[in-house]
């Protein structure tokens, strides 16, 4: 078994001090899920529209499953109010989460509230009496986290980065994946219900598909604890930028390109009973506003000249994007310096009525 030498403190006192001793955590590493965005979501075009200009947090949750030792129960009413006292008022404490040794450790701060009761299920014997109860913690103003990590990538049969950094390099691997290649459910089209007509008039500009959600089942390899903090909380970064996120899957000779967002809560789930490492778990739910495109590759300053009777975004591969480029069935060019990437144009290929480029054209139509 990996060794964890982790301490969990509350406002400066060890939990040990109470013999109390956390067996496992749950929202220890955790990228918080995201309040409700204004959105708007027309049936005419695919997807949807977020405003990420200013993206909030919603409270986060700590769970510790905790253990009691005592002497007697005596002993066991002493140490379990003593502990239990320090989160019974309606105040904020400090809880602090420290991996490795007292020369070098990786820590974790929160601002906590318990709001929920504990109970405490009692076990005794001739020599020791045993309680063991679940702490559940709010975190009312959550850290995003931030940081960065750099390491060598491997060669995957299935690659997986995310703005350009791969998964691997983060010691992140993805188990299982759903929704890469689903097709969305279509919205429902606009109708007229003619009073001199049978039955219903429907738009017939072609269908409109809803958002894509795309679902990663990831584990994390480390080598401690602390190890397995700092690989996952770098990566969490990664899901913390105001726009949209470019998810790349290369496979083989095929290479699939996404613009989406992390909404959710990301919580990891660390593992201790591997031998002579750490691993962690978590799932990624992504979400692709807008998932009909066309995809481009190249080098150099890109030009676009398209004519499209629906609106067209174009995301450049580097964070950046031209909104609103056509729409009204008039032809524009656009231009942006591209560093060997991949050009995503989302909207409806089937609308655009002119289009030319100097860059290849990966995708005509991805969906």
């Amino acid at each position: 078994m990996a060794k964890a030498d982790v301490k969990y403190l509350v406002d400066g006192t060890d939990f040990t001090a109470y013999n109390v001793y956390v067996s496992s955590s749950d929202g220890v590493v955790c990228k918080p899920a995201i309040k409700d965005l204004l959105s708007d979501e027309w049936s005419n075009t695919h997807g949807t529209v977020y405003d990420l200009s200013q993206v909030y947090y919603k409270e986060a949750t700590l769970q510790l499953r905790c253990f009691i030792e005592a002497n007697g129960y005596s002993d066991f009413i002493s140490k379990a109010t003593g502990f239990l006292a320090k989160f019974a008022d309606a105040e904020e404490h400090k809880l602090v989460v420290r991996a490795g040794t007292s020369s070098s450790y990786k820590q974790c701060s929160f601002t906590v509230l318990c709001k929920d009761s504990v109970d405490i299920d009692k076990e005794w014997n001739s020599k020791t009496f045993v309680g063991t109860f679940t702490l559940k913690l709010t975190v009312p103003h959550p850290a995003v986290p931030s940081g960065s990590w750099s390491g060598a990538s491997s060669a995957d049969e299935v690659q997986y980065s995310i703005d350009g950094s791969l998964f691997t390099s983060y010691g992140v691997y993805v188990q299982a994946s759903s929704g890469i290649t689903t097709i969305p459910q279509i919205k429902e089209p606009l109708t007229y219900n003619w009073g001199t007509a049978n039955g219903l008039d429907y738009h017939q500009d072609g269908v409109r598909y809803k958002e894509r959600t795309i679902q990663l089942k990831c584990l994390v390899e480390a080598n401690s604890f602390p190890d397995l903090l700092n690989k996952t909380m770098a990566f969490f970064a990664l899901l913390t930028k105001n726009r949209t996120l470019r998810l790349k899957i290369v496979a083989g000779g095929t290479v699939l390109v996404y613009e989406v967002i992390c909404k959710d809560e990301v919580r990891l789930v660390p593992d201790f009973s591997h031998q002579n490492k750490c691993v962690g778990t978590f799932t990624l739910r992504l979400t692709e506003p807008e998932p009909v495109k066309r995809v481009l590759y190249g080098n150099g300053t890109c030009n676009i000249t398209i004519k499209s009777k629906s609106p067209v975004n174009i995301y450049w591969g580097d964070g950046t994007h031209t909104f609103g480029v056509s729409g009204n069935d008039v032809s524009q060019t656009v231009s942006h310096s591209v560093t060997s990437n991949y050009v995503v144009i989302t909207g409806e290929p089937n609308d655009f009525t002119s289009f030319s480029s100097n860059f290849s054209t990966v995708w005509s139509r991805l969906l």
